[in-house]
């Protein structure tokens, strides 16, 4: 065994009654001379309380697996306080005021007059949703694009690395997409829930074509 290694071994003499069982770390190995061409080597044991000990190599009893510390348990990183945006639950979204499309009765495809073949059969109306905004949710729906771009608007070039950010209906962090490469002043919107559910409070409170989901 090498030099540092744990071990258990008896020490002392049961004639003078010194023996005892130490637990120690192994400092070095002795060579003690026996005779003509006869040595031993002895071990010198460090206990856990500095006290030495000389034994026989052949007085080990067996080797000590080191316990390892205590792993600390992981801290998980707080989470920021959310802002309140207003008394009662957080908003989970919002919804516009929707009617069925009247040019495809809902079903989200037509083709007539050369239109299908053009569009592949999709409503250019609906554009496949289905439903149109009524002139209320319209009305509300602009106003709070106009509102995002006003406080969550950034272009690409004031993004910095690794934030998150929205564009074109989808969310990014800047830098993990290596092909989402855009013109430095590519309008965007940044990701801040307090600010967006603010938003969508003052947008319900305005506008009859709005509603907020829970």
């Amino acid at each position: 065994m090498i030099n540092g290694t744990t071990v258990k071994a008896h020490t002392g003499s049961t004639k003078f009654g010194t023996y005892k069982v130490v637990t120690g770390v192994i400092r070095e190995y002795v060579r003690r001379d026996i005779g003509p061409n006869h040595y031993t080597l002895d071990v010198v044991i460090i206990d856990a309380e500095g006290v030495e000990y000389v034994t026989g190599k052949g007085r080990i009893i067996e080797r000590v697996e080191p316990v390892a510390p205590a792993k600390p348990e992981p801290v998980a990183p707080a989470k920021p306080e959310l802002v309140s945006t207003g008394a009662g639950p957080e908003p989970k979204g919002i919804e516009f005021e929707q009617v069925t499309c009247g040019r495809c009765a809902g079903m989200g495809r037509r083709s007539d007059r050369g239109w299908g073949p053009n569009h592949k059969g999709i409503c250019y109306r609906c554009h496949g949703a289905c439903v149109v905004d009524t002139a209320n949710g319209y009305r509300a729906r602009m106003a709070f694009y106009k509102m995002r771009d006003a406080r969550l608007g950034a272009t690409w070039g004031e993004l910095a690395d690794g934030e998150v950010f929205k564009y074109e209906g989808r969310w990014y962090a800047k830098g993990d997409h290596p092909s989402l490469i855009l013109l430095p002043g590519t309008l965007v919107h940044r990701h801040h829930g307090a600010t967006t559910r603010k938003m969508w409070r003052e947008i319900a409170q305005r506008y009859k074509g709005a509603t907020l989901t829970f």
